[in-house]
């Protein structure tokens, strides 16, 4: 089935896990006609209020918006790759817009008492990045300034899980 943003999942068997299928965003020119869900809608929020009653003085965890593997769910991996090259100036775009929905999750959790931010982004394969360290700190790392800059502020811890090999980026990961 389609998720919210118009990806289309596929099972990939005996899991939980999900592939696309189909991606909404193939060409940059329906970027303006893409569906992009409202991160403060209220029934968003709507449970967060019986979790954090449940947590007690436990730490509670919230999860973000993924700011690349969002895009390729959106793009395709192929084309998002190619965007690094061939379409900075839109790829830059979607990020924005991700970006900018993380700033806003990270405000109402903030405000609602949770105590940590996660994003989930796998950038590593078996033996480097998937992309390059360079194209990493251009278009990624100010993204992710921002954001836990962002959660910092509001008095957040921040998490990053990334799977693969990351060795290249971990000094700029612990600076931001």
């Amino acid at each position: 089935g389609a998720d919210e943003w118009g990806v289309v999942w596929g099972n990939i068997g005996n899991s939980n896990l999900g592939q696309v299928v189909e991606s909404p965003l193939k060409d940059w020119k329906d970027l303006a006609r893409l569906n992009i869900p409202d991160i403060l809608a209220s029934k968003r929020w709507e449970c967060l209020n019986e979790a954090i009653t449940g947590a007690g003085d436990k730490f509670l965890l919230a999860c973000g918006v993924s700011i690349y593997e969002r895009v390729h769910f959106l793009r395709g991996q192929e084309n998002a790759w190619r965007d690094i090259c061939d379409a900075p100036a839109e790829l830059g775009k979607l990020i924005d817009i991700l970006t900018e929905m993380n700033v806003a999750a990270i405000k109402r959790f903030s405000e609602m008492g949770v105590d940590g931010y996660f994003i989930g982004d796998d950038w590593g394969s078996q033996d480097r990045l998937m992309v390059s360290p360079n194209a990493w700190r251009e278009i990624w790392k100010p993204h992710y300034a921002r954001i836990f800059t962002t959660a910092h502020a509001a008095g957040l811890l921040t998490f990053l899980h990334s799977c693969g090999h990351i060795v290249e980026i971990l000094d700029d990961l612990i600076e931001i």
